[in-house]
């Protein structure tokens, strides 16, 4: 009976030589000069398919369909190889021959090396820039402006006079010996002077750091070779922006503005950033400014204290404690100056147990006690900028920023002895 282990050791690899390799097998057909219909023998959801044109295109679709370009009047074959695999069946692959018709290249040209840009007249001359003139028998050209198409049997160069400053979509087509045809379309631009207009939808001060959001507005109409320029005063690199730009664009701040002077509308405004967005085409005299502004900052402070003698004493030992918080930067609006007045306060936890020996909780400069109660104190900081004089006003625009630091008072020593007998 001990011979079942063995018949099994002999069968288990027995019968996986016994996998079944995938059908990899496929048929085509070939409609028009070059596009082929590809379809596998055995259509399966479980099963992958990985296409291999042969001509550097792959595809992952059972069923695709795929266009082949080569160019001239002649034909051409494609090695296509089908790969199939499957948790079922053994990966496999079945390649064939694919034969279709070359077709005409329809590539053309800007006589004036513009790239298809005109900045002046609104003429375009046209090259053929065709790789199968010698095959090519005929020529059709639509300028793409609603007017009639133009056919010629031969085609060096073709001039069209353009009167709309616009976008045209240029069509030509071209046939080959063997009767194929192909199409290239190529977008001429007589390029218009853009606009521009921005806005800002808040008045508000930056809390830095921080982002402002900017509006732009008029430039539906604006050709497609136009370049935005977006830069603010502060020494950040310039932002570019191909066309449409974004509705809104959004600007980030990480510097003060207190010091710089901007300029809107030949108004002067102190202690400000201000934006500017240029629109540009590449075409001399053709663009359009915007700027917004003014752009005022608000720099929280940065809270830190110092304790002496330090963190560790005695109880009945004086603390001082000093704030040495680096003061925020504002612009005060009452005044048109930049200020750095700061509102400190402090919580001591627990709250007893101490006795303050000079100054208050409210001195943004600091205070003294003694604590009488040994133990563990945590001891809080919160500045933040006093935009407004009333010292009873708490106003944390930007909020307000906050150190704890934890303090040990230690009982004091008590010295005792005993006095052994003799």
């Amino acid at each position: 009976m001990k011979y079942f282990p063995l018949v099994a050791l002999l069968l288990a690899p027995l019968s996986n030589t016994l996998a079944q390799n995938c059908n990899a097998g496929f048929t085509f057909a070939v409609s028009g000069c070059n596009t082929v219909s590809f379809t596998p023998d055995s259509l399966n959801a479980n099963f992958t398919y990985t296409w291999d044109f042969g001509d550097g295109k792959t595809s992952r679709s059972p069923n695709p369909v795929h266009t082949f370009v080569a160019y001239g009047a002649g034909v051409k074959s494609f090695n296509v190889k089908l790969t199939v695999q499957s948790a079922s069946c053994t990966a496999a692959s079945v390649a064939k021959s694919v034969q279709v018709k070359e077709v005409p290249d329809a590539s053309i040209g800007d006589k004036s090396g513009k790239n298809f840009v005109n900045c002046n007249d609104g003429k375009l001359t046209i090259e053929n820039k065709s790789t199968t003139k010698a095959t090519n028998v005929g020529y059709r050209i639509d300028w793409g402006n609603n007017k009639p198409a133009v056919d010629i049997t031969n085609l060096i160069e073709f001039t069209n006079p353009y009167f709309v400053k616009k976008v045209y979509k240029i069509a030509v087509t071209v046939t080959g010996g063997n009767g194929c045809v192909t199409t290239d379309t190529v977008p001429f631009i007589f390029s218009a002077p853009p606009n521009i207009g921005a806005s800002l939808p808040s008045a508000e001060p930056i809390c830095l750091p921080g982002s402002i959001f900017i509006n732009i507005t008029g430039v539906s109409g604006n050709t497609p070779n136009t370049i935005y320029e977006v830069v603010a005063n502060d020494g950040s690199t310039p932002k570019k922006y191909n066309h449409p730009p974004p509705a809104t664009l959004d600007y980030y701040f990480d510097s003060t503005a207190c010091g710089t002077l901007s300029v809107l509308n030949k108004e002067e405004h102190n202690h400000a950033f201000q934006i500017s967005i240029t629109a540009f085409t590449g075409c001399e005299n053709q663009k359009a400014s915007a700027s917004v502004g003014p752009v005022r900052t608000i720099d929280l402070p940065d809270a830190n204290f110092e304790v002496q003698p330090g963190t560790v004493a005695c109880q009945d030992k004086e603390f001082i404690f000093k704030n040495t918080s680096k003061p925020g930067l504002f612009w005060e609006n009452t005044t048109n100056e930049c200020t750095n007045r700061m509102r400190a306060s402090w919580m001591i936890t627990p709250s007893s147990g101490f006795t303050v020996t000079k100054g208050s909780l409210m001195d943004t400069s600091g205070f003294s006690l003694s604590f009488q109660t040994p133990g563990i104190y945590m001891v809080r900081l919160v500045v933040e900028n006093k935009i407004n004089e009333d010292p009873e006003d708490s106003d944390p625009y930007c909020g307000a920023d906050t150190i704890t630091k934890t303090i040990c008072v230690l009982p004091v020593p008590k010295s005792s002895f005993t006095k052994s007998a003799r």
